[in-house]
Formats: C-alpha cells, structure tokens, sequence
C-alpha cells in the first residue's frame, strides 16, 4: 500500500537570516567575468551565491530536507558540485540560465559527503565520505568511475596528483591516522605514509610538496619526486632473494619528510588551503587565527638561502672559529627557504573554514566564514618583501592586513 499524499495549508518556499553554516566550507565564484567579488556559502539545506562587495545574495541553489556538507567550485568557475548529508552529490551550472536545476545528481555515499576536489581540467571530481570511500565521478558523462575502499575512518580530504607522474593518481588523508596515493586504473592503493600519530584533517600540494595537517600544532611537510629506473629490474632484484618491499617496486613516486611547518594557533588543523597559482598557503586551527605562509620559486628561494649563508658567516667571523664551523653549514636549499611566513590574520569569532584568492599586485584575498553565522574578507600583500610579521600581533587593524567586508 502506497503512503498517502498530504496536502498542506503552508508549506515553506523559503529561508532569511543565514548567511553561512558551519558544516560545510565557502568557496569563491566567479559570475559576470568577476573574480573576487563572489563566495559560494552553505545556508542550511541551500547553498547562496554571495555578492561580497554589494552584500547581497545574487543566486539561490536550493533542495530540500539535507543539509550541505561540502561544496566545491569548478577550474573554469563554470560549475559547482554540492555534497549533502545523504551522500548525494549534485553539480549545478552557474552559468545557465536555469541555474537553480542540477544537471546532474549522483548517490554515491552511505552517510554525509566530507570533501570534493575537481581536477585541473575540471573533467572529473573525486567525492570523500563519511563511509571511508571515496568516488571518481566522470563529470562529462555523469557517471561515477572508480570507488576506493581501505581506509578505516571517514575520510578528510583528497587531491588528484597530476604532476611527476603520467599515471593517474588520487591522494588521500583520513582519521586513521593514514596518506594513501591510489592508481585510478587499478584502483589499487600503492603507497601509504603512517608516521602520524593524529588524525589528519587535511592536505595540500605545492609544487612538489605535500603538507599535512594533523592533530597537532606541527604540520608534516613531504616531498615528492618521480621514482627513476625500471620495475622489471626491481622485479628481478626481488625474485634473485632480495627483501622484498611493495613500495619500491610498484610505486612511482618517492616520498621523503623534508621537516615540519610549526603553527603558531594551538590545536589541531582544520583546515589546509592553496591559491589556485599555488603561491599562498593558508591554514587555520580550532582558535581564531588565519595562518599564511608564501611558497617562494625557485629563484627566491636562492636568493634566501644566499642571505642566510651570508648571515651565517658573519657570525661565524665574530665569534672567531672560523674553519670548523664554516665546513657543518649547509649549503643546501631548506625548507625555511621554499617558505616564509607572512602575517598572521585574527578574526572575531572562531573560524569554520576558508578559502584564499591571489590577485594582481600580490593581493592576497582571504574569505572567512565565522562560528557566529557571517562571513568576512580580509586583503593583505603577499610577497617575498613583504615585512615580517610582529610575535604579538593580535589586531586586524594592522597597516597590511584589512578587512573588506564582513
């Protein structure tokens, strides 16, 4: 027997006074040709397009009865995949005229969606949960590709690794402590880094760096490289008597702990976040403070490492062991080098999430959705001549860092 229909007297079209919630992350959207100027929020079951510089809503996505947990905007600024709590995922096209309707809604989860990442075309997107797998979703076709199951807790973010190797590759972080580098056309999990001692909330590639965030106040810092020889001769190595390790014959990449990023919040990480030129990562713990760091080329980082070996010598000079001490320093390119902290930013309210937006004249935009049901944007120079930041700044009226909005 089928469930009767009910036929209400009222029946809600609509909700006011949310501006972000905090379960899911913003994200900012480009509409009108116009970067910077728009943020994508979670409002309860909804997600609202944000004007950031009018302070009014400019689109509505609406369904009914879940809540947002997750979204995330395309490379082309086209679209937007939204996770809900049900574990379904729906990509809507912001540029069309029919907006509000989902070209497409996949269930690919048993519980709520925690993350989703695009990859550098946009063509595909890769869904985490809260049931420990993870989903490859052609969004051309509309049809999911590859599910990936190993991990033992849900799952905190995950990243297409294109770049050292051709083979398609997804990374991803869980609450079991575990960073597994899955192969897409195997579905096959090749390599697992278990030398955290916290859960790990979240990853970001650099480059060829990959830092993680944990429980901790230190974030693990990796560097990643493409494995040079051929497998077959590994093979041969292994099958002559020699210890065999999976890793080394079947994965392509090496990847070596280069050192830690110490944070200055307390806590653990929530956040992980890079500018899509890959030049600013900022981060954020359980407090209110907005950690930002400026990823230097190649150049800079020589021009660094020269200034500190410079430094070095004169001290050694002064004090008078000129020899013995001249022969330990290292002339090799550190990590303090590749990264150079930039000043910190403290909010009003405890943060939820953010995201970051590098612009010209080496204007770093940050958007910030607060505990307190708003959102802010901060603006502040982000380069290798930008001043040191102060070890008691604590106000957001310091002369580098505004606030544009809130």
């Amino acid at each position: 027997m089928g469930l009767t229909k009910q036929y209400l007297a009222y029946r809600a079209i609509d909700s006011f006074n949310i501006i972000a919630s905090g379960r899911a992350n913003v994200n900012f959207a480009v509409l009108e040709k116009s970067e910077g100027r728009f943020a994508a929020a979670p409002a309860a079951e909804n997600v609202i397009i944000w004007d950031l510089r009018m302070g009014d809503r400019k689109l509505t996505l609406r369904r009914e009865k879940q809540e947002v947990t997750a979204l995330r905007v395309s490379p082309d600024h086209l679209h937007i995949a939204v996770g809900y709590a049900d574990g379904v995922v729906q990509i809507y096209d912001l540029s069309s005229r029919t907006y509000y309707d989902a070209i497409c809604s996949l269930a690919l989860h048993k519980n709520a969606v925690s993350v989703l990442r695009y990859d550098a075309h946009g063509m595909r997107l890769v869904s985490g949960g809260l049931d420990t797998e993870l989903v490859v979703v052609d969004v051309v076709e509309q049809a999911g590709r590859q599910r990936l199951s190993g991990h033992n807790a849900a799952v905190t973010d995950a990243h297409f690794l294109q770049r050292l190797v051709e083979q398609d590759i997804v990374v991803s972080c869980s609450k079991d402590t575990q960073i597994k580098f899955w192969n897409l056309e195997t579905q096959f999990c090749f390599k697992t880094i278990v030398d955290n001692r916290t859960e790990i909330w979240g990853l970001a590639l650099i480059n060829d760096l990959m830092v993680a965030g944990a429980g901790e106040s230190g974030m693990n810092v990796y560097r990643l490289r493409k494995r040079e020889g051929n497998a077959a001769q590994s093979l041969e190595k292994a099958v002559e008597g020699l210890a065999i390790d999976d890793e080394d014959t079947i994965s392509p990449l090496s990847v070596s702990n280069c050192g830690t990023i110490q944070r200055a919040g307390k806590g653990r990480t929530v956040n992980l976040v890079v500018d899509p030129n890959e030049r600013v990562l900022s981060c954020h713990g359980t407090n209110d403070l907005i950690e930002n760091f400026y990823i230097c080329n190649a150049e800079e980082a020589k021009q660094r490492l020269a200034k500190r070996l410079k430094k070095a010598r004169k001290k050694i000079q002064e004090s008078g062991e000129q020899q013995e001490n001249e022969e330990h320093l290292s002339k090799e390119l550190s990590l303090s080098d590749e990264i150079k902290r930039l000043e910190s930013i403290k909010t009003r309210q405890k943060i939820k999430s953010i995201d970051v937006l590098l612009g010209q004249n080496q204007e770093l935009r940050v958007l910030v959705s607060l505990s307190n049901n708003s959102m802010s944007l901060y603006s502040l120079e982000a380069s290798l001549k930008s001043r040191k930041p102060k070890a008691k700044s604590s106000e957001t009226t310091d002369s580098s860092v505004k606030l544009l909005r809130s």
